[in-house]
């Protein structure tokens, strides 16, 4: 565990989201009343994150915000449904600031996901030396294929 931390800091601090904007006045954000204040409230910390949010102060409740920008690291596309679970884990927690007040970043939990795979991959490509079980990492993932059952008795060979 503590061998792949490293790597994923690592990876965390220099892999950068690219930001792509949506056509067509982006797309409708479905959240109830109070979810949809709490995006206009944290709108700093989802833009930080990679959504850009578009607010239509004349539409009725649960109507007023847009998606109207994307983030995505290589293959991974995050949009609405990351947008709704970052919400639902800060209004589940307490509120996260900066310690001066600002919100801060909020990473989408798939994209904790993505960068925990990759720094494991990483590690199996490299695995380090003296793990007291080096034949999976913390995410479960095999790093040994074994091509017997060593748990079966042995069989004698027909020669």
């Amino acid at each position: 565990m503590q061998d792949l931390l490293r790597p994923y800091e690592a990876l965390a601090a220099s892999t950068p989201l690219q930001v792509q904007p949506l056509m067509g006045g982006g797309l409708p954000l479905e959240l109830a009343a109070d979810e949809e204040l709490l995006a206009m409230e944290y709108a700093p910390a989802l833009r930080a994150a990679g959504f850009t949010l578009a607010v239509r102060p004349r539409r009725p409740p649960m109507q007023r915000l847009r998606l109207t920008s994307e983030p995505f690291s290589r293959n991974v596309v995050f949009g609405v449904a990351d947008v709704a679970e970052m919400l639902a884990s800060v209004k589940a927690s307490a509120t996260p600031t900066d310690g001066e007040g600002g919100a801060v970043a909020l990473p989408p939990a798939r994209l904790r996901a993505v960068l925990a795979s990759r720094a494991c991959h990483a590690a199996g490509a490299h695995p380090p030396g003296g793990l007291s079980h080096p034949w999976t990492c913390p995410h479960g993932r095999p790093t040994m294929r074994h091509l017997w059952d060593l748990s079966a008795p042995p069989t004698p060979a027909v020669g």
